[in-house]
């Protein structure tokens, strides 16, 4: 099974940046005056978008028999291969705007570590979780 990041993933990475962005232009405002807090914001959260669709592109999740492959990373790619048999457990977490959107971040925890994967939709995490954990326990 393949799993990707939705568009609508991509807008809540797009968010969640565009508030650090806010926090910036209002600090820049403060004290630089508010041509550099607004352009700053605007600036920022252009680039906030720009990141969440990078992410988006950048990001995959393949379940096989016996691994799971993760790779991401746009510029700078990572590729992490974990033997099935490894993963102890899947944590779905969703915040009341991801909720709104219709995805949410998982937590695929393994022995030695925990690797996050945001933006699935809601009915691709609870497809990942029944590959890892349900096949994984017999039923």
């Amino acid at each position: 099974m393949n799993f990707t990041i939705s568009r609508k993933g991509a807008l809540l990475v797009g968010c969640w940046l565009t508030a650090l962005a806010a926090a910036a232009g209002l600090l820049l405002w403060l004290l630089g005056g508010i041509c550099w807090g607004a352009g700053s914001f605007l600036l920022l959260s252009a680039a906030a978008f720009c990141f969440g669709e990078l992410h988006r592109r950048g990001y995959w999740v393949r379940v096989t028999e016996r691994e799971l492959s993760i790779e991401r990373g746009f510029f700078y790619r990572v590729l992490q291969r974990i033997p099935r048999r490894c993963v102890t457990g899947v944590n779905c977490f969703s915040s009341p705007l991801s909720r709104r959107l219709g995805v949410c971040a998982v937590l695929i925890h393994t022995t030695g570590l925990s690797t996050p994967v945001i933006g699935l939709s809601i009915a691709d995490s609870e497809r990942l979780r029944a590959a890892l954990i349900l096949e994984e326990a017999g039923e």
